[in-house]
């Protein structure tokens, strides 16, 4: 049984694309997702759930719609005198990956406890082989909601009060030990296909499912189904008040989240299990602070190690904070305006698409608005 569980949880996965991570933060991406030991926002639980033992405080954050989009800044050139022809289309945005994603939902962190609603919706596209173009879809549309909680020993990094003017800080010294868990209820449709641009099956799809949306999307493989999932994580940092180290560690959809099927035909892949760990290092001064982060994910992976690199950077200004960040050899940067009530976070970063190191980036950019986010000493 002892050996059936190690397999399980250090088992290999490599897959030829995108790593399907269950639910990203903003500020995270901007700092080349480098965030299970730095995570601090309303996000962090879905990176690792003892982040909730670092704090005593309040927070809510109600209204929070974030969208990210392919940034094709870089290939304008291809939308110049964009053709009319189908085959000339398809030959000006060959292998320009598409992307496009929306998602949001109010979470409530009460102490050591946590609680998200979520809905994450997502779109990739990208045409490949000039000789007989076939179109990939991916879509995938998540909801539900995740309940997390963490204890801790010691009392180290106790984070004082949200102030408009000034960021969270930390008010005492010493050690804290963190050990958290999450579960989290998934409602997940998909269409993921590969058509044939010259073929008959989008057609066929079309055709038999005449007026009715519904069939032609069942046609063309989309399914719809639900699961729970499970996380667990840990976290350790010491503080002597102006300098604090953290280190964290989560499993992430332990031995792969399985979905039941509700609806369609078509089969819908199971939410892989994650292994992460990272470091920060964070530093206050009067007039501003910064904060350096290393994480390294998946573990359980045959990736290569440049490939599981992540790193982030952070000053924190009053009023702005600004990101930068390497993720898995692509850049990232961007930008937070925080005005007590609104807060407004966007910024340009990077993602590796295949399975190699940097064999082919999806460059997107990003923007969240939140807005009434409170925070309280309890």
């Amino acid at each position: 049984m002892t050996l059936l569980i190690f397999l399980a949880l250090f088992s290999f996965n490599l897959k030829a694309n995108e790593i399907s991570y269950f639910l990203r933060s903003p500020k995270a991406l901007l700092m080349g997702d480098a965030f299970v030991a730095a995570g601090d926002d309303e996000f962090s639980i879905y990176y690792n759930p003892a982040s909730l033992g670092n704090g005593k405080i309040l927070e809510f954050s109600s209204i929070n719609p974030t969208f990210s989009l392919s940034n094709l800044l870089n290939d304008m050139d291809k939308f110049d005198d964009f053709p009319s022809d189908p085959a000339e289309i398809s030959e000006r945005i060959m292998n320009t990956p598409l992307y496009l994603q929306s998602m949001g939902g109010p979470v409530l962190k009460f102490g050591s406890l946590g609680f998200g609603l979520y809905a994450n919706m997502s779109t990739n596209f990208i045409l490949r082989n000039a000789i007989y173009p076939q179109l990939e879809v991916d879509y995938r549309f998540d909801k539900g909601f995740i309940l997390s909680y963490a204890h801790s020993w010691g009392r180290g990094g106790k984070r004082s009060k949200y102030n408009p003017y000034k960021k969270n800080k930390v008010s005492s010294k010493g050690y804290r030990f963190s050990l958290g868990g999450s579960t989290k209820y998934i409602d997940r449709s998909v269409l993921v296909g590969n058509y044939s641009l010259f073929g008959v099956r989008l057609l066929n799809a079309i055709t038999a499912g005449s007026s009715d949306l519904s069939q032609i999307r069942s046609n063309l493989g989309y399914a719809r189904g639900s699961a729970w999932g499970i996380d667990t994580g840990a976290s350790f940092l010491y503080s002597n008040g102006r300098s604090e180290f953290s280190f964290g560690l989560s499993i992430l959809d332990i031995t792969g989240t399985d979905f039941k099927r509700k609806g369609g035909t078509a089969d819908i892949n199971e939410q892989p299990m994650v292994i992460t760990s990272g470091i920060s290092f964070t530093q206050k001064r009067s007039a501003f602070s910064y904060r350096l982060s290393a994480d390294l994910h998946p573990i359980n992976s045959g990736y290569e190690f440049l490939r599981k690199l992540h790193l982030g950077g952070e000053v924190s200004l009053p009023l702005l904070d600004i990101f930068v960040g390497y993720n898995s050899g692509y850049l990232s940067y961007g930008i937070e305006f925080d005005l007590w009530l609104i807060k407004v976070t966007g910024g340009l970063y990077g993602i590796e698409l295949g399975s190699k190191y940097r064999e082919q980036e999806g460059s997107r950019a990003i923007v969240q608005i939140s807005l009434f986010d409170f925070a309280y000493d309890i």
